[in-house]
């Protein structure tokens, strides 16, 4: 049986590590027992992936709801909007950590948590835990507890890979669990082709029709079976892989707002401003100045985006 870590009883506990370069918080780890710190609307300048070990919880996540059972992994990208509802008491971690301290676009190749744990319009951010595999991440966050408890030589360099291990194993995890589901349960053909349409030509076609006519289909009948298999319309689709990409423009990229909007289709930058805001609650302006940009760190040449 795995040792997990725990608040004291009803109490939340935080532990944080500051960078040495800016002295902001570059990742924390809260453990709660209790009420639910989330269930107000979260949108935090920064990753978060929460374990939920004890008491189910309903997760809210833009516009779904979806019931979390207990030994649930949940994962969130910076200003997305989410909450955790709970009628009784409930127990786990939030480990939470600055796109400057770890940018998952930039370790991708490293990693591969990108569009499977994190940014992936298709696919409710939840995992599964199995029995066999909380020993695993219960050492590793116990190992990130004691790390973060007390300072000592090259900590930030352990933290990062401490957190570096833990997103590969539950990348991997996700993978296999996805290659393990029955035939039964395998989307229909018709939607391997909407991602790949949608993937291909998000930037120039935001209509809806242009997909279903290029899959034969109605609008209506191809919005049927989006809703049947994801519970969002074709529309949420485009919009949500248009606002991730927007988030990676203004971090990745020292591009203007202006020009962002305009590689993404969006002729009146003002339209696009309005987009940006009503998704991510905040301007695209402040979302840079929030969640950082790449170009103000050093960062080896080797992981530098292409």
């Amino acid at each position: 049986m795995e040792t997990l870590l725990t608040a004291p009883a009803a109490t939340h506990q935080l532990l944080q590590l500051h960078s040495e370069a800016s002295g902001q918080v570059a990742l924390e780890l809260l453990l709660f027992d209790g009420e639910s710190p989330f269930q107000a609307v979260q949108r935090l300048n920064r990753y978060s992936l929460l374990w939920l070990q004890a008491g189910p919880a309903e997760c809210r996540v833009e516009t779904q709801a979806q019931p979390v059972a207990e030994h649930s992994l949940l994962f969130f990208t910076p200003y997305q909007p989410f909450q955790l509802l709970a009628a009784g008491p409930v127990r786990g971690v939030a480990l939470r950590f600055a796109p400057e301290f770890f940018c998952i676009e930039l370790h991708k190749r490293e990693v591969g948590c990108n569009g499977v744990l994190f940014n992936n319009v298709f696919e409710f951010p939840v995992l599964p835990l199995p029995e066999e595999a909380r020993p695993e991440f219960a050492e590793l966050l116990q190992k990130l507890a004691r790390e973060l408890g007390q300072a000592s030589l090259a900590q930030e360099e352990l933290v990062f890979s401490y957190l570096k291990i833990l997103l590969i194993a539950a990348t991997r995890l996700k993978v296999a669990q996805l290659a393990a589901l029955p035939p039964s349960t395998a989307e229909p053909h018709v939607l391997s082709r909407l991602k790949s349409l949608l993937e291909t030509h998000f930037r120039e076609h935001h209509q809806v029709q242009y997909y279903a006519e290029r899959l034969h289909l109605t609008p209506k009948a191809l919005g049927k079976i989006v809703a049947r298999t994801y519970g969002k319309s074709v529309s949420q689709l485009i919009q949500e892989r248009l606002i991730i990409e927007a988030k990676r423009e203004l971090y990745l990229t020292p591009r203007c707002v202006k020009e962002i909007g305009y590689a993404l289709g969006f002729e009146d930058s003002a339209y696009f401003s309005r987009f940006f805001k009503k998704a991510a609650g905040v301007t695209a302006e402040e979302y840079r100045q929030r969640v950082g940009n790449v170009s103000n760190l050093r960062l080896p040449l080797s992981i530098l985006p292409d």
